[in-house]
């Protein structure tokens, strides 16, 4: 079984939120409500990703950063590495190893890294909530 590596997840989350763009204003009626929210009146990590989407949509990078930074850093992330992925392949470059394959166990300083990125943006989200 091939591995994906974070380019190639990054590129399909890019391609996917390209793709489902023109459906923002449907998905954003969709989740009008944050269910999480709605039982403990606290904002989950990733409240404000409907309002970031349709932000970035419309050309406001700023906007989009403050409903949600995390979401919009891997969305702009995101559509940077399918770009990159789609001419690599195209031109038949070899990307790099460690952007090829995702490694089985993550080292504790990334482990640790994603930790403090996802409390952040939590707090982040509660702070403008």
């Amino acid at each position: 079984m091939k591995r994906w590596g974070p380019l190639a997840l990054l590129a399909v989350g890019g391609v996917l939120g390209f793709a489902l763009a023109p459906y923002g204003q449907r998905v954003a009626a969709f989740f009008s409500c944050c269910p999480f929210r709605y039982v403990t009146g606290v904002p989950c990590p990733t409240c404000g990703t409907t309002r970031a989407i349709l932000a970035l949509r419309q050309g406001q990078l700023g906007s989009a950063f403050m409903h949600n930074p995390m979401v919009t850093a891997l969305l702009v992330f995101g559509g940077l590495a399918a770009l990159a992925w789609a001419l690599a392949h195209a031109w038949g470059v070899p990307l790099p190893k460690g952007l090829v394959a995702l490694e089985r166990h993550w080292p504790r300083w990334l482990r640790v890294g994603v930790i403090v990125a996802l409390a952040a943006n939590w707090a982040w989200v509660f702070a403008q909530s």
